[in-house]
């Protein structure tokens, strides 16, 4: 009889078949991804997870997948999949621990460092063993009472903050600045009146010899809390400023023996001002106070006090 393909025989078992296109006798086979063709080079093959058809590829890191952007890449020394980085000096290693470093001078493997004057690359010539700048000074400015040359750079600091922050200072340099005494290496008294200030830094508490300042006739608006850290001073004027108030760390002026603060617009004076007990003389003239703290009757060595032109209108009973 004749199969669908007209061959004419009597054997059942080599009649021909249908192919995956349902042609009767074709070529045509079903791969594995369910592809029909008659082409077997193009027959889907198996991926590195033995997916058929599957677009997953193994990495230079033996990693399968089919994500290329998580593929391991080579490290500095060409390794695929290392940890190894180049550091700042171009040495590609493994270890951060040995990166190099810059040094004083911004340089990446640098050698210069610090010398004991502070001055990168210096020989330390410039200073005194402990630090304190060798500096030139002008006599009319500063005096130096004992034979020393040399400044604390503390409170050299000090003085060139307050430079930063006065405009009418700007050109100038921290002992050229108000009336100053130096002693062992110290700013001990420091005279700034009728400087145009406003503002003084929180590094006035690292004045820690200072026994005078007078700031008076400035725009001074506050005192900084690290006043309290003053713990040798012995006379503070603040005359004619606009001061609104006294920190609170006032009390920790131990040595404090007069305090000036008239012409200002002083509302309240701390109850610790009660803790001044070195205080003798007390001028608070012409404020806004509308009252005295209780402390200020414990101050037994004070000798005068002026709190005249206020807005007091009863005593503490102390």
């Amino acid at each position: 009889r004749l199969d669908n393909c007209s061959s004419c025989d009597n054997n059942p078992d080599n009649d021909c078949v249908e192919d995956c296109n349902g042609i009767w006798g074709g070529y045509a086979r079903l791969d594995n991804c369910g592809n029909c063709d008659t082409d077997p080079k193009n027959d889907c093959m198996q991926d590195c997870n033995q997916v058929w058809g599957g677009s997953a590829e193994k990495d230079k890191c033996g990693k399968c997948d089919a994500n290329p952007d998580n593929d391991c890449q080579p490290d500095c020394n060409g390794v695929w999949g290392d940890s190894a980085t180049l550091d700042n000096c171009g040495i590609c290693d493994r270890n951060p621990n040995n990166d190099c470093e810059q040094d004083c001078y911004g340089i990446w493997g640098g050698k210069a460092v610090l010398d004991r004057c502070g001055f990168c690359g210096g020989d330390g010539s410039l200073c005194c063993e402990d630090g304190a700048l060798k500096l030139p000074f002008n006599p009319s400015t500063v005096t130096v009472m004992d034979k020393e040359r040399c400044f604390n750079q503390d409170d050299l600091g000090f003085l060139q903050d307050l430079i930063d922050l006065t405009e009418s200072m700007n050109d100038a340099v921290p002992l050229e600045i108000g009336k100053q005494s130096w002693n062992k290496r110290r700013l001990i008294y420091l005279y700034l009146d009728n400087q145009s200030i406003s503002t003084l830094p929180e590094s006035l508490g690292d004045l820690s010899s200072i026994e005078v300042m007078s700031f008076n006739n400035n725009q001074i608006s506050s005192l900084p809390e690290s006043l309290g850290n003053l713990s040798s001073l012995e006379g503070l004027a603040v005359d004619n400023n606009q001061i609104s108030a006294i920190p609170e760390s006032i009390w920790r002026l131990s040595n404090l023996k007069e305090l000036h603060i008239n012409y200002n617009k002083i509302t309240t004076l701390p109850e610790s001002i009660g803790k001044l007990e070195n205080l003798q003389r007390l001028q608070a003239a012409e404020n806004d106070l509308f009252t005295l703290p209780e402390s200020i009757g414990i101050l037994k060595r004070l000798e005068y006090l002026d709190v005249s032109r206020n807005q007091i209108t009863f005593l503490p009973k102390t």
